[in-house]
């Protein structure tokens, strides 16, 4: 039985062994702990994960599109004459009719 334990290494002797436990007790106290920082490192991945979901979902359905107008709109105000942006409502408005003069027909 002992030669069995020597052999496997992810029994309880093994770990024992690696982790420099004294007892089995030790080694399952230590396999907890890395258990324990695999789950943290789980629950630390699960909020970057949902942002790069929304970030897709946003640009997916266009809900960022007047956020990116706004942008482009200040970086190039240096040399327009003190134009005003359009407003979300007039953004949208016009994005839409562009959208629909372009339609295709079969």
């Amino acid at each position: 039985m002992a030669s069995l334990k020597r052999r496997l290494p992810g029994s309880a002797a093994g770990l024992a062994r690696r982790s420099g436990a004294w007892s089995l007790r030790q080694a399952a106290k230590a396999g907890r702990r890395r258990l324990g920082q695999a789950a943290g490192a789980a629950v630390a991945f699960l909020p970057r994960c949902a942002k790069a979901v929304r970030w897709y979902v946003r640009e997916l359905m266009g809900d960022s599109a007047y956020e990116r107008y706004l942008a482009r709109f200040r970086l190039g105000q240096a040399c327009s004459d003190g134009a005003e942006p359009l407003t979300e409502r007039e953004f949208w408005r016009r994005r839409s009719d562009a959208q629909e003069t372009e339609a295709r027909c079969c």
